[in-house]
């Protein structure tokens, strides 16, 4: 289930709404998808800036800092702990929110906090929201944004490398140029959000993590489809190659390379995020169910009514593991203090103190 924490006054949960909705998914054993960002500081910096006169895709950056993110996610990952309950990150973009998450992850049983990176985080940066093109700058619109950091994009290809992020998603919301200007030119607000990625998402998850030799080919196959596969409950049905399993299988040619750009994409948008970019790296062959789905690059559309219904079981064992040593760990600290010994004493101090009124009393007595 997807939760937010900004969006104010539709989709932002409040921090007791949203401790409600992680007890009550842990007692289904489902897991939250939660957009971390304070929306209640959004809101105030969009007033702000709406009433400077400012307007374009800049200040959508400019509402939404990384301090507005960082602490989110720190809220967030306080509450997935102290609730037990499993969370996943959605797409944070802030080299902030990565240490947040390493630091949440560290010397403790298990990781209940999974996080996703986004393509798009990898390959683009928030410096594309100064652009003079109106319509190119709205084009990068996405929450969390872009972030206006150098080595923003590094760093979160870095965590994919080493596990910090588990997922690499392509989040793919993608408009029209015409579509962002009609809903957004005069108030940066009411840009949609959204960029694409589902056609990208391999390619560029291939050239930061593995090309970049942040990883190996396992450490990409582990992070555009093992862990998910793992995170849905259906690891190694799906998620592994292997004799009982029905992944796809992919023959990716590393000697591949390309530039990315609008002009030569099969989606029908005429904006591409990650447009120039030079990938190394495509899949030449896919075998999809025993039959060819690619060949030579080129997708083989005679094929129908390939798919077939998964059904994903609640309690993932990849992160309901990790859940359950916590509350292991939990049990075995919450064990009352034994004062039965100190109770006993303070019963016959008192007794003592009751017999010594007592005797006064009958001293007392006698001398009148």
């Amino acid at each position: 289930m997807q939760l937010y924490m900004c969006y104010k006054d539709s989709l932002q949960l409040s921090t007791a709404q949203l401790s409600d909705a992680l007890a009550t998914l842990k007692s289904l054993g489902g897991v939250a998808a939660i957009h971390a960002e304070n929306g209640d500081v959004i809101r105030e910096n969009e007033k702000r800036l709406l009433a400077r006169g400012m307007a374009g895709p800049e200040a959508h950056l400019m509402s939404r800092p990384e301090e507005a993110e960082e602490e989110a996610v720190t809220r967030a990952c306080a509450m997935a702990r102290q609730a037990r309950a499993p969370i996943v990150l959605c797409g944070p973009t802030s080299r902030a929110a990565a240490d947040v998450v390493r630091r949440a992850s560290a010397g403790r049983p298990g990781p209940v906090v999974w996080t996703e990176a986004t393509a798009v985080a990898m390959a683009a940066g928030g410096d594309n929201y100064y652009d003079g093109c109106w319509d190119r700058a709205a084009g990068f619109v996405c929450a969390p944004p872009l972030r206006d950091d150098p080595g923003a994009p590094d760093a979160l290809a870095q965590a994919v490398a080493d596990g910090a992020f588990q997922m690499v998603v392509s989040d793919h919301r993608s408009y029209s140029r015409e579509t962002k200007a009609a809903a957004g030119r005069g108030n940066f607000v009411n840009i949609p959000h959204g960029v694409n990625g589902a056609e990208e998402r391999m390619a560029v998850a291939w050239e930061k993590v593995a090309h970049a030799k942040r990883t190996d080919a396992e450490g990409f196959v582990r992070a555009t489809s093992a862990a998910a596969a793992r995170a849905l409950g259906v690891y190694p049905r799906k998620g592994r190659v292997a004799e009982g399993s029905d992944a796809d299988v992919v023959v990716w040619n590393v000697n591949n390379v390309r530039e990315i750009s609008a002009r030569a994409h099969a989606q029908k948008g005429d904006f591409n995020a990650f447009e120039g970019l030079t990938v190394h790296g495509a899949p030449e062959f896919v075998v999809s169910g025993g039959r060819v789905a690619v060949f030579e690059y080129r997708l083989n559309a005679s094929l129908r009514g390939g798919g077939a219904k998964v059904d994903l079981p609640s309690r993932p064992p990849a992160i309901y593991d990790a859940v359950d040593d916590l509350d292991r760990a939990d049990a075995a600290a919450s064990r009352p203090v034994d004062r039965s010994g100190q109770d006993q004493v303070q019963q016959a101090q008192q007794g003592q103190q009751v017999l010594f009124v007592r005797l006064l009393v009958l001293a007392l007595d006698c001398r009148e």
